[in-house]
């Protein structure tokens, strides 16, 4: 237990020893005015004033402290659950790099592509970018190859993202359909076909009069395994506020999609008058 706690409850309990002998010492005055016949409107006053106000002001000093105690206990809590989370991180990080300086030495290239996987799929964002920068000059040819693609394609896209955040920032939404701007991704693993009908989205809100920003855009596989993507099939995310954009460019994008359809999950992250679709099948 905790000091916090420990100082909490040693004074709940000494508090409700001193109401409890309060209580004895006063009944024992009692008793020994009684014998000595004193005025009863003094012991009344004891008994109706004095011993409930010190019983009110004891139970108020209770809650208190066991509301405290309470609070001290979850944050203690929260903090381990954090500090265990935090371990556990730092823990596949170290067994990923381990991994990943032992498929270099070998010079194995099926061990240096596992090591690749691991590093982009699982490891952490402060470690990431630091070992992808090793495997991709430390790696075989292919790996090297690989990886430099890779860090090419997530930093365009990552550029891409931020002039989205840069731009959202100074809108607050509300407007015609047409004045929003629209990017459709397409997934790297889904290939060409999902490329052309990214295009042919575009192309479609172009002509029924769209007149701000729209992109074609790859999602690459890189990305799309981390947390927070995984995206696939056919995709549309919208905030809460936008259902009816959403609907609108959903029913446009069937009308593409012909034998499939677009469906719509609700984005977390606030951007103003910007929409995305994915094209991931």
């Amino acid at each position: 237990m905790s000091l916090p706690i420990l100082i909490f409850s040693y004074l709940n309990s000494f508090l409700a020893i001193r109401v409890k002998n309060s209580h004895i010492y006063l009944q024992e005055k009692f008793i020994q005015f009684e014998g000595r016949s004193m005025n009863f409107s003094f012991l009344k006053v004891l008994q109706e004033v004095v011993m409930p106000s010190i019983t009110v002001i004891t139970g108020v000093l209770v809650v208190f402290l066991n509301h405290s105690v309470s609070k001290v206990d979850a944050k203690l809590r929260e903090n381990s659950e954090l500090r265990a989370e935090r371990e556990s991180r730092q823990r596949v990080d170290f067994q990923i790099y381990n991994k990943m300086i032992e498929s270099l030495e070998s010079s194995n290239p099926k061990q240096q592509q596992v090591a690749k996987a691991l590093v982009i799929v699982m490891a952490s964002d402060a470690l990431r970018q630091q070992l992808l920068a090793i495997l991709e000059q430390a790696g075989t040819d292919t790996i090297r190859k690989q990886v430099a693609d890779i860090i090419e394609n997530e930093n365009k896209f990552l550029a891409e993202q931020q002039e989205i955040t840069v731009h959202t920032q100074k809108l607050s939404g509300g407007a015609d359909w047409k004045q929003y701007n629209y990017d459709i991704f397409w997934c790297e693993k889904s290939g060409p076909e999902a490329q052309a009908l990214a295009k042919k989205v575009v192309s479609e809100l172009r002509d029924r009069g769209a007149t701000g920003r729209l992109r074609v855009r790859q999602l690459p596989e890189s990305i799309n395994s981390r947390q927070g993507y995984q995206i696939s099939g056919y995709v549309i995310r919208p905030n809460a506020n936008e259902v009816g954009i959403a609907n609108m460019l959903k029913r446009y994008g069937d009308e593409i999609l012909q034998d499939n359809e677009f469906i719509v999950t609700f984005s977390g992250t606030p951007t103003p008058m910007y929409l995305s679709a994915f094209i991931c099948p």
